[in-house]
């Protein structure tokens, strides 16, 4: 859902970025116009060169604190 409202709002370049376990079920589901990628780790994200971050629904809890560093460090890092 956040891919298409991305693709949606003119967006460039929509890059969906899921852990491993579960691409082959986004890959078949995201827009054709999305480029659907794997992760071992959220924070592999911080090496990527990205404008905009879009956090989706249906994260869970298993990886929140995960996604919270991913949040801190990148205000550390892009932060004003």
């Amino acid at each position: 859902m956040t891919s298409q409202g991305a693709l949606r709002a003119g967006a460039g370049l929509v890059e969906v970025f899921v852990p491993e376990e579960i691409y082959e079920i986004v890959a078949d589901a995201a827009p054709m116009e999305s480029m659907v990628k794997p992760l071992k780790s959220y924070r592999d994200l911080l090496k990527e060169k990205t404008d905009v971050w879009a956090v989706g629904t249906c994260l869970g809890k298993s990886r929140s604190a995960e996604i919270l560093e991913l949040i801190r460090k990148s205000e550390a890092t892009h932060g004003d």
